[in-house]
């Protein structure tokens, strides 16, 4: 068990609560959503984020981090992304970015490919609660900066290469040397 002070951040800034989460040991990086409502947080075992209710610290959703091939990976960071109504997770074993959705209704189409947005054609079904969009990159990234807007990303790899992420078009569209 892990006691973890938390900013549950109100209107006025001034609402903190201590909480003892339950779930998964050596908590590394917490979030918490622009409209006070969630926490996301990352834990290194097991290699999960896991999405808590803000107000009663209580857990909504365990999301096991690793890619469509099973390989496990930590989080190296989570960051709350306000103008996207979502987190967005850098891996650290594996080469993807993670935008994890918390509006009330996720875009359609949000974690995967849509052909076609007509209600009759059978593509137009609902994300779920929190849905994860991959972004695949070519090598994992660190140290993340985004644009006011958080249309684009910066980040460096461990061995000095910098990408530039478009998260609207989902792919690097910058490559170079730090």
């Amino acid at each position: 068990m892990l006691a973890i002070v938390l900013s549950c951040l109100s209107a006025d800034l001034s609402a903190w609560e201590q909480a003892d989460i339950k779930d998964g040991i050596n908590k590394q990086q917490m979030a918490l959503s622009a409209d006070g409502r969630y926490v996301l947080v990352a834990n290194h075992l097991p290699h999960s984020l896991v999405v808590l209710n803000a107000s009663s610290l209580k857990q909504i959703k365990s999301i096991e981090v690793k890619d469509s091939k099973g390989r496990v990976s930590r989080v190296s960071a989570v960051y709350t992304a306000a103008p996207r109504d979502s987190f967005i997770a850098a891996l650290m074993d594996i080469p993807e970015i993670w935008q994890i959705s918390y509006a009330d209704e996720p875009p359609v189409g949000f974690d995967g490919w849509v052909h076609d947005y007509r209600v009759d054609s059978g593509e137009n079904v609902s994300s779920g609660s929190f849905p994860v969009r991959r972004i695949k990159l070519d090598n994992p990234l660190r140290d993340l900066v985004f644009d006011e807007d958080y249309v684009t990303l910066k980040g460096v790899s461990p061995e000095g290469q910098v990408q530039v992420v478009d998260l609207d078009l989902g792919r690097t569209i910058s490559r170079g040397q730090n």
